[in-house]
């Protein structure tokens, strides 16, 4: 399945792309994004494994997505609806732009992953994390008056043996019509989904 956005399009993570993966593992970044992967998948063979084996799940219990840039046809990043539970229509959603600030890109893949979820999948509840250091985001959640759900002291352990805290946020279909969600439709020129 392919989306096509404003600014991306975004398709789902093959085997093959366990190279891209790879290349990733080297941004530190990457690793709140997933910190398990390049310890338990440290070559390609063991990611396209990996990848394989979730492609092969029916009902699928985690969906990725890699991101490429529309104009350049360059991947640029990863977004996921991964936890899928179906009893409880709930999931976690996981999104890694490989550049900073993500800016448009970063806003339209999580636009597309969040109504592909609702009005695709049907689910009704999303939990998405964010980190005590991304500053940009987290005041951009503060500006339109998003609370975190929960507070997770000393939740991820760094390189350099430190710990972070997180913060636990929730989205449901009614948000899509909160200023958060509206700013972005507006900034993508959007009427519905991607």
């Amino acid at each position: 399945m392919i989306l096509n956005g404003k600014y991306l399009s975004i398709r789902q993570l093959k085997p093959e792309d366990a190279y891209i993966i790879m290349e990733w593992y080297e941004n530190t970044s990457f690793s709140f994004y997933k910190p398990f992967l390049k310890s338990l998948f440290p070559d390609i063979k063991a990611l396209s494994d990996y990848i394989n084996a979730h492609l092969q799940v029916n009902p699928p219990i985690q969906i990725e997505y890699l991101i490429l840039d529309r104009k350049k046809e360059k991947p640029t990043g990863i977004v996921s609806i991964q936890d899928i539970d179906y009893i409880n229509k709930k999931a976690e959603l996981a999104l890694w732009i490989n550049k900073k600030p993500a800016g448009r890109q970063g806003i339209e893949a999580l636009w597309c992953a969040v109504t592909h979820a609702f009005n695709d999948l049907g689910l009704e509840k999303l939990i998405f994390y964010v980190a005590r250091n991304n500053h940009d985001f987290l005041k951009k959640l503060e500006n339109h008056q998003w609370t975190p759900e929960a507070i997770l002291k000393k939740e991820l352990l760094l390189s350099d043996s430190s710990r972070l805290d997180i913060y636990r946020y929730a989205i449901f279909p009614e948000d899509i019509d909160l200023p958060f969600w509206q700013s972005i439709k507006k900034a993508l020129n959007y009427t519905e989904s991607c």
